[in-house]
């Protein structure tokens, strides 16, 4: 699903990330024709991962966590476009586009919530009310995307300048005053300003906090505090974790300011140690301490959980030194973490950090080595594969 969102959102958001779209625009052919082509050339790819998931998932109905699985798919496959050229960059119109289907489905469960009251035992009623709400708001959320995307595509403007995942600031109108005072030189302390732009480099994650935050507890009230429903926060925060990291580093390389960057008056390694503090204290933050909060401390504070999340946080952001662009960096890094750790887990269970002490001690040393060696990657502008080896 995530794949497919992604080579929908690259057929515009390539653009975005190289720096084509001026040429793109100034081509003389009509502008629905290029769109045409664009989502055209996507096609293919997408139906062959549709291909390999129908083959792979379990036969029947049990086809993931929705209902309708390829509404759901047509419904992100639209949004992912128009989300990208809303916030000019494929990751975050990617993780947007799947928020749209989401979203779809925890109205649904309000709905049914709101109708019926309790939803612990359905019947074929309710799951009949389910499912035409679900289908209602899937489709509902497909044709507002295909308009409002067209019509984006067809007064899409080039704006100079390299485009971030998402930038809060061009949201809202600037406030212009009546007499422009002359600019005062404030000085600040430079790993006060690192640590600032560390921030800005994270306005996607400050962005997705909230929607996970406003999804997740929607579904704390609708089915209580349960098992189930930990582990599903559990996968959500720990998304925002690697997107945390993948942004951290090749961001900056996104951006076109690496380079620059890097020829500061200030030691390279209190670059990458303001970088690493503010990435693991981010993730901590909205991984541990946010779920805790939306809880009433029901969850509590387990060392496996910030264990797992320090790791993830680490690992890709080592991921991130070695690539170009957030999108690439978490496209690598989910498939390479998640699933690392979800073996790991597997064998060892969720206590490896108090019940496995070597075990603890070698992951700990394994994401310090992962860190030094994504300094010595963010210390160059393109890693040569020698090096990284």
């Amino acid at each position: 699903y995530v794949g497919a969102l992604t080579l929908t959102g690259l057929s515009i958001g390539h653009e975005y990330s190289n720096g084509t779209l001026a040429t793109l625009l100034a081509q003389p052919v009509s502008r629905s024709r290029l769109l045409l082509v664009k989502l055209g050339a996507a096609l293919p790819m997408v139906a062959l991962l549709v291909a390999v998931a129908v083959a792979v998932l379990p036969p029947g109905d049990n086809r993931g966590p929705s209902d309708l699985p390829f509404l759901a798919l047509l419904c992100g496959l639209v949004a992912a476009p128009w989300l990208t050229m809303v916030c000019r960059g494929p990751l975050a119109g990617v993780l947007l586009g799947s928020s749209v289907t989401a979203c779809a489905h925890i109205a649904a469960e309000v709905a049914l919530f709101v109708r019926y009251g309790s939803i612990d035992d359905r019947g074929a009623d309710q799951a009949a009310f389910r499912i035409a709400v679900l289908a209602t708001a899937l489709a509902g959320g497909t044709l507002i995307s295909a308009i409002f995307g067209w019509r984006r595509f067809m007064r899409l403007e080039a704006v100079s300048g390299p485009a971030a995942s998402i930038e809060l600031g061009g949201w809202w109108p600037a406030r212009h005053s009546a007499t422009t005072a002359p600019a005062r030189s404030t000085r600040h302390h430079p790993l006060w300003l690192l640590a600032r732009k560390e921030l800005r480099l994270q306005q996607l994650t400050l962005v997705m906090t909230p929607t996970f935050a406003a999804g997740w507890l929607a579904l704390v009230m609708l089915y209580g505090a349960s098992d189930v429903l930990s582990a599903v926060g559990f996968i959500y925060y720990g998304s925002l974790a690697v997107l945390i990291g993948s942004l951290a580093s090749a961001e900056e390389r996104q951006l076109g300011t690496h380079e620059w960057q890097t020829l500061l008056p200030v030691a390279a390694w209190q670059q990458w140690s303001v970088k690493l503090a503010i990435a693991l204290s981010l993730a901590l933050t909205v991984s541990v301490a946010v779920p805790r909060v939306l809880a009433a401390g029901a969850l509590g504070v387990r060392t496996w959980h910030i264990g797992v999340i320090a790791l993830l946080t680490v690992g890709s952001l080592y991921i991130s030194s070695l690539c170009r662009s957030g999108l690439h960096a978490l496209t690598l890094a989910v498939p390479v973490l998640v699933v690392a750790l979800l073996l790991l887990g597997s064998r060892l269970g969720p206590m490896l950090f108090t019940n496995q002490p070597l075990l603890a001690a070698a992951l700990t040393a394994a994401g310090a080595t992962a860190a030094w060696f994504g300094f010595e990657n963010h210390r160059t502008s393109k890693p040569a594969a020698g090096r990284v080896a």
